[in-house]
């Protein structure tokens, strides 16, 4: 509530919290349907997926739900070709400078 009341978007992950791309299209969009979020009851604009697993199938659901916005969990690099529905995010390992910059430069590569 207060991170709302300071003006922090409120991005929804579902109530169930279902792996998506598992779910028959009627549970998929029962699952994404838009819920009011923090105190002054916003609809989310933002979403990211349970367990971090999307498809072009959910990115379109999402779309058509009405979320400017969702995220992966798949480590890819936010480019003008990027899908507004299908964002990466790296999560790397913070357990050393070394592991942290492999991971960073391996995704910034590509590779």
């Amino acid at each position: 509530a207060a991170l709302a009341a300071a003006g922090w978007e409120l991005g929804f992950h579902t109530r169930e919290h279902y792996l998506l791309i598992t779910l028959t299209d009627d549970a998929l969009r029962t699952a994404l349907e838009r819920r009011p979020v923090g105190p002054d009851g916003a609809l989310p604009r933002t979403l990211a997926y349970p367990h971090g697993k999307a498809t072009a199938r959910e990115a379109g659901v999402a779309r058509r739900a009405g979320y400017v916005a969702a995220f992966t969990g798949y480590a890819s690099v936010l480019t003008e070709e990027t899908d507004d529905h299908l964002i990466g995010r790296l999560q790397p390992d913070t357990d050393t400078l070394g592991r942290f910059a492999l991971q960073l430069a391996r995704a910034l590569s590509g590779a």
